[in-house]
C-alpha cells in the first residue's frame, strides 16, 4: 500500500488544525464566580433564550460571515448543558458539537483578541464541561508552547473533576517532555478512575513519550493493571517508546488465553517494535520473535491467536519497506508465509484469522504458496469454515494472473 500521498493529506490538514488551535493564558479567578462580566453575561442570556437543540444553537447566530463575541462564547457555554458519560468520561451525544459544525461551515471565528480573550474567561468557568473544552483546545498535533502548557498545568492543579482532568491528559498528551506534563501524567497513572488511566496510558504509550525518563516502567505498571481496558490501551502503546523491556510483559499477556480479547493490543504493541508500519524505521528481532511465536502457537482456537493480530502487518509503505527489510535481517517472507499457510489450513483456528493468513500470504507469498495452500485446504475434512478460505484463495490468485 502506498501512503505518500496520504501523508501530505496530513499534514496538510494538521497543519490547518494548528492554525487554528486557540492561544490563551490563563489569569486568577474562581470556579465559583467564572461567569462574571458583562460579556458572559449577555453569552449566557442569549444561550438561555433559544431551546438546547442543533435548531436553536444555531438559531443563535445573527452574524453574517463572522461570530460576534457573544456568538463565539454562546456557542462554548452551550456545552455547560451537555451530559457526561461518568464511565468514558466523554461527552454523551449532544445538539452542540452538530451546531457548531453547521456554523463552521458559514461562519468564521472572530478575530485572534476576541478568540483569547473568551478562553480567558472560561478557563476557569463554574461548569466542568465548559472548562474541559477550554483546556482541550490548547491540543495541537504539532504541540502547544510552554505559556500555554503552563496555564494548563497551573489550572489543574486544584482541579478535582474528573471529565475536566481527563481533558487535561488529552490535550497535553504530546507534551511529556515536560517534566510539568511528565509528572502530572504519570500521577494520573494511579488515579482511582480507570478512565483516566486509560487517556494516562495512551499519553504515554505515545511516540511523543519516546524517551521520557520513567515512561517505560510507567506503561509497563499499566500493561499489569487491574481494569482490561487499561491494560489493552498500555498493550496498544507500549511499542511506540521504542524500549524492548516491554516485550517480556506483553508476552505474558499474550501466554494467557483469558486475556484474548486485547492480544490484538498486544500484537500491535510488538509490531510497532518490529514492524513500525507506516514509518518502518523500528526493528527489533526479540519483537518479530515474540509475535511469530504467539502465530505459531497449537493448538489453534476460535480465540487464539485473536483473528484480528493474523493481519497486523500484511499491510505495508510500499515506498519504505524495501529500505527497512536491509536492515531488519530478521524478516523472513518465507517463515511468515509458513506460519500464514498453518494457520489458513488450520480447521480449529477463527475463520476469520485465516482469510487474513491468506491475504498475507497473497503479499509475500506467490501464486505457487497459494495454490499449495489450496489444495491442502481442499483435502481437508470436517472444516466447517473452508468455503470461507477457499474463496478467499481463489479472489487472491485471480488478482495474481
Amino acid at each position: 500500500m502506498n501512503t505518500k500521498k496520504h501523508f501530505k493529506k496530513t499534514l496538510l490538514i494538521a497543519a490547518a488544525v494548528a492554525a487554528v488551535v486557540f492561544i490563551f493564558a490563563c489569569t486568577g479567578g474562581n470556579k465559583e464566580g467564572g461567569t462574571t462580566g458583562g460579556k458572559s453575561n449577555a453569552a449566557q442570556k442569549l444561550l438561555e433564550s433559544v431551546p438546547f437543540t442543533q435548531e436553536g444553537l444555531v438559531s443563535m447566530v445573527k452574524s453574517s460571515g463572522e461570530l460576534t463575541e457573544t456568538e463565539y462564547e454562546a456557542l462554548i457555554l452551550a456545552y455547560s448543558k451537555c451530559k457526561i458519560n461518568q464511565e468514558t468520561l466523554k461527552l454523551e451525544e449532544n445538539p452542540v458539537h452538530k451546531a457548531r459544525s453547521v456554523v463552521r461551515d458559514t461562519h468564521k471565528n472572530p478575530s485572534g483578541e476576541i478568540v483569547n480573550a473568551v478562553q480567558k474567561r472560561l478557563l476557569n468557568h463554574e461548569s466542568p464541561l465548559v472548562r474541559g473544552f477550554i483546556v482541550e483546545g490548547v491540543q495541537s498535533l504539532f504541540g502547544v508552547n510552554k505559556e500555554n502548557v503552563q496555564a494548563v498545568l497551573d489550572m489543574l492543579k486544584n482541579e478535582k473533576d474528573l471529565y475536566v482532568i481527563n481533558s487535561g491528559i488529552n490535550a497535553l498528551s504530546n507534551e511529556m517532555k515536560d517534566d510539568g506534563v511528565a509528572a502530572f501524567i504519570f500521577a494520573q497513572a494511579k488515579n482511582e478512575n480507570s478512565a483516566i488511566r486509560t487517556s494516562a496510558a495512551k499519553a504515554i504509550g505515545n511516540s511523543w513519550s519516546a524517551g521520557v525518563s520513567g515512561a517505560t516502567e510507567a506503561i509497563i505498571a499499566l500493561i499489569n493493571d487491574k481494569d482490561q481496558n487499561v491494560r489493552g490501551s498500555a498493550c496498544a502503546g507500549s511499542g511506540k517508546l521504542g524500549d524492548e523491556r516491554v516485550i517480556a510483559e506483553l508476552v505474558k499477556v499474550l501466554d494467557n488465553p483469558a486475556e484474548a480479547e486485547i492480544h490484538n493490543k498486544c500484537i500491535s504493541g510488538l509490531c510497532t517494535l518490529w514492524f513500525d508500519y507506516p514509518f518502518h524505521e523500528k526493528t527489533s528481532k526479540a519483537a518479530y520473535d515474540a509475535t511469530l511465536n504467539y502465530l505459531k502457537k497449537t493448538p489453534r482456537t476460535k480465540d487464539v491467536p485473536s483473528w484480528t493480530t493474523v493481519g497486523s502487518f500484511k499491510t505495508f509503505n510500499e515506498d519504505k519497506l524495501p529500505e527497512w527489510e536491509k536492515k531488519a535481517t530478521y524478516f523472513n517472507r518465507s517463515e511468515i508465509v509458513a506460519v500464514m499457510s498453518s494457520i489458513a489450513a488450520d480447521a480449529d483456528a477463527n475463520w476469520l484469522g485465516r482469510k487474513s493468513a491468506v491475504e498475507a500470504i497473497a503479499q509475500y507469498g506467490t501464486k505457487a504458496d497459494l495454490e499449495k495452500l489450496q489444495k491442502t485446504v481442499e483435502t481437508n475434512t470436517g472444516d466447517d469454515n473452508q468455503s470461507h478460505v477457499l474463496n478467499k484463495i481463489k479472489e487472491k490468485l485471480e488478482k495474481n494472473k
